[in-house]
């Protein structure tokens, strides 16, 4: 017979009758260095610092790229599009970046400390 119980402080686990399987913990973890007001400080000034390098990017693509586009693109609704989007798309595209980079750097220091 399948039932769960809840064993406060250790976490909840299945039995099937004498066999017991652990399947969640509310053991707390040590911190991963992403809590309190320095980091989210941090944060803020890098996205802040990103979004400025985006504009310039994308406004200089964009102006060298609408004169010898099509008339659609130098329609000023368009312009003002692809300049509040793109730099937020290029943002994703970091963080994202970022965060393969975080992941292939700790996994490599993981490797290296076997």
């Amino acid at each position: 017979m399948l039932h769960g119980s809840l064993i406060w402080g250790s976490g909840v686990f299945l039995s099937f009758g004498d066999q017991v399987i652990y399947l969640m913990g509310w053991q707390k973890t040590p911190k991963a260095g992403r809590d309190g007001a320095w980091f989210q400080l941090n944060t803020c000034l890098l996205m802040s610092v990103l979004l400025v390098l985006n504009v310039a990017f994308i406004g200089s693509l964009y102006r060298t790229l609408a004169p010898d586009g099509s008339e659609f693109l130098r329609h000023p609704k368009v312009e003002q599009m692809f300049l509040l989007i793109g730099p937020l798309l290029v943002l994703l595209f970091q963080w994202w970046l970022i965060d393969v980079l975080k992941n292939q750097l700790s996994a490599a220091r993981k490797t290296d400390r076997r």
